[in-house]
């Protein structure tokens, strides 16, 4: 049936062009019948060319089918709403829908015959014994009595099959060539897509499971800091030097500045302003749309379509001859609840915030209060749903809640703008007054008085000073120590003590550099003589031992991630946020696993987590990005007569 190939699935090495066919062809969802007709293109039987191929009638015809079957099955599946559905995946026009889908395969069929993919006719013969393959992936062509008892084929049933649908035997053996190319490019292309979760899993389940040995190289600080401790004693000249740098330089040994003040808070309940009747009905008319207790809303009717041409159409009539709103809705409208009422679609809220309504809602909204009478209808507007027109039937107005109801209210929303207003202005004032004015001030506004040492009183210079801030609040400095050296002598013990610490933490820190070079250069760990350095082995044999007292000061997380036998990882001077100071050197020793098995799991993450929407989507980009660079031109009276 087939002629022979090279027993290897596939020979040679993957091109570029290669690759990029097994990306297109994984996701195209292309059916093999354009390739039958690709087969026998020839030019005094064409209607047309894309690229350098000439399109045959039967191209068309087999594209049209497509369509219609397609659209068939959306009405099976949606019913009314099938327009709707079909309009929104942009496949409401046939003639796009064809030349689309010719265009398509014919930069398929250009770079398959650019591949270098070939395929085994043993290959070929295991899968066409299995029948799950026979009818997932050749259905369209292979029915169920064609297939023996032993699972294989009849050749003279398939034979008489294929001629009654005119194709040869010849034709057949390429589609099974190209359905096994195809199957086998995805799994190839899924298997070399790169997914950092499935890295993710596999290192995890490593980290936790898997069991290790260290040699932990440790270079301790307070080695260093004993046998600082241990040598002569600086002189007084020496630490005095040491005591004078540190401050000059941190101001180590500096007392801190100590502010005292007092901090008054004032709040537009307890500030005394009345509010006038007069101000309270003005702002009560100001702002009805906030005292509403029943929002004014628009009782509407509407037509739903998934054409554009067809609305527009219908708005046209219905400008004329509004009182055929109903029975549009009915023979038009794709919303079938509403369509058998005559388009009813009940009341709008014209709510004064609109943010928590969806797109939709709100420029159904916008287009209802634009209404401005019983009878108007809108203009055509596009939602998720498709082309609406809105009709207004009825209104009804906003019932307020009655002013006596929500005086208090208004009351204190108008005291509280209105004490932000002239609050400063008169806190400032009161600020410049005497000391015994000042407390008549704010006994009248009943402030609240607290003491503070905090740094609001940071703004204040000298005591005595007060300050009003716009937050509602005025602060005065009571009292201010200056920050100032403190003495050496009342110091001394500590300017020893941080002296010995400078000098242990100069010598370990340049200890630990050269450590790590030697280490990094050679791979290998000193001899525990050097400079202090000392080893040990630790050993995890179960989830449990990361938790034993002797992990306690180890980057445990680092160490969970180490999968490398001879890796080594420096800390220093410190550990995962620890007030340690000792460097440590880690290598990974022994990574085993008491059963292979372990991170099965993990392994199986790769197929489960793939973002297949991801790939598709970049896939298409590129058959995409190859079909704005083919030409195309088909014959329009033959497309327009087959479309009839």
């Amino acid at each position: 049936m087939i002629q022979e190939m090279r027993d290897s699935l596939f020979k040679g090495k993957y091109s570029a062009q290669v690759l990029i066919f097994i990306m297109i062809f994984a996701i195209a969802g292309v059916s093999f019948t354009g390739f039958i007709a690709l087969f026998k293109q020839s030019k005094e039987h064409s209607v047309g060319h894309i690229g350098s191929r000439y399109i045959l009638r039967h191209d068309l015809e087999i594209r049209i089918d497509e369509y219609h079957r397609l659209v068939a099955y959306f009405e099976q599946q949606f019913g009314s709403f099938a327009k709707a559905f079909l309009s929104m995946q942009g496949l409401q026009d046939p003639t796009t829908f064809v030349l689309q889908r010719l265009k398509s395969e014919t930069v398929l069929a250009d770079i398959y015959d650019n591949s270098s993919l070939t395929i085994s006719s043993d290959y070929i013969t295991q899968k066409l014994h299995d029948t799950n393959f026979l009818f997932s992936s050749l259905g369209s062509f292979v029915p169920p009595y064609v297939v023996d008892n032993l699972g294989g084929i009849n050749q003279k049933a398939l034979a008489q099959h294929l001629l009654r649908h005119g194709i040869t035997i010849e034709m057949f053996d390429g589609i099974v060539s190209n359905v096994l190319k195809k199957d086998f490019a995805t799994k190839l292309l899924r298997d070399s897509f790169y997914d950092p979760t499935y890295d993710n899993g596999r290192n995890q389940c490593i980290a936790e499971k898997a069991k290790k040995t260290f040699v932990v190289g440790r270079l301790r600080f307070s080695d260093y800091l004993e046998r600082e401790n241990s040598a002569k004693a600086p002189s007084i000249e020496v630490l005095k030097q040491f005591y004078a740098q540190e401050n000059q330089t941190h101001k180590k040994y500096w007392t801190d500045e100590k502010r005292r003040g007092i901090v008054w808070t004032f709040s537009a309940d307890m500030y005394d302003r009345k509010i006038s009747d007069t101000a309270i009905a003005k702002y009560y008319q100001d702002h009805k749309k906030e005292y509403t207790l029943k929002p004014e809303r628009v009782y509407i009717r509407r037509i739903v379509v998934a054409n554009e041409a067809l609305a527009q159409k219908l708005h046209s009539e219905l400008r004329s001859q509004q009182n055929l709103f109903a029975d549009f809705a009915r023979k038009h409208s794709i919303i079938s609840k509403e369509a058998s009422k005559g388009g009813e679609f009940g009341f709008i809220e014209l709510v004064a915030d609109t943010k928590a309504l969806a797109p939709d809602q709100k420029l159904r909204q916008e287009k209802a209060s634009s209404l401005y009478k019983d009878g108007a209808i809108s203009d055509v507007y596009k939602t998720a749903a498709g082309f609406e027109i809105i009709g207004r039937i009825k209104k009804e107005f906003a019932i307020l809640k009655p002013l006596e109801s929500v005086k208090e209210a208004i009351a204190k929303e108008i005291r509280q703008k209105t004490f932000a207003k002239i609050f400063m202005q008169e806190a400032r004032e009161a600020s410049r007054k005497s000391p015994e004015d000042f407390a008549k001030f704010v006994e009248r506004q009943h402030a609240k008085q607290e003491v503070v040492t905090d740094k609001r009183l940071n703004e204040l210079s000298k005591a005595g000073v007060r300050k009003a801030l716009d937050n509602g609040t005025i602060i005065e400095l009571v009292s201010l120590e200056q920050a100032r050296a403190i003495p050496f002598e009342q110091v001394q013990s500590q300017v020893t003590n941080d002296y010995h610490v400078q000098n242990a933490q100069k010598q370990f820190e340049a200890d630990s550099k050269s450590l790590r070079l030697n280490i990094e250069k050679t791979s290998q760990f000193p001899k525990e003589s050097t400079f202090g350095f000392t080893t040990e082995s630790i050993s995890i044999q179960s989830p449990l031992d990361w938790q034993s007292s002797t992990m306690k000061l180890l980057p445990i997380d680092r160490m969970k991630r180490m999968i490398h036998p001879s890796k080594i990882i420096f800390t220093t001077p410190s550990v995962e946020g620890k007030n340690e100071k000792d460097s440590l050197f880690i290598q990974l020793t022994k990574c085993t696993f008491s059963d292979e098995k372990v991170c099965e799991n993990a392994e199986k993450t790769k197929e489960n987590s793939k973002n297949a929407l991801t790939i598709d989507q970049f896939m298409e980009n590129i058959i995409v990005s190859f079909m704005r660079n083919v030409t195309m031109e088909i014959d329009p009276i033959i497309l327009a007569q087959l479309l009839k």
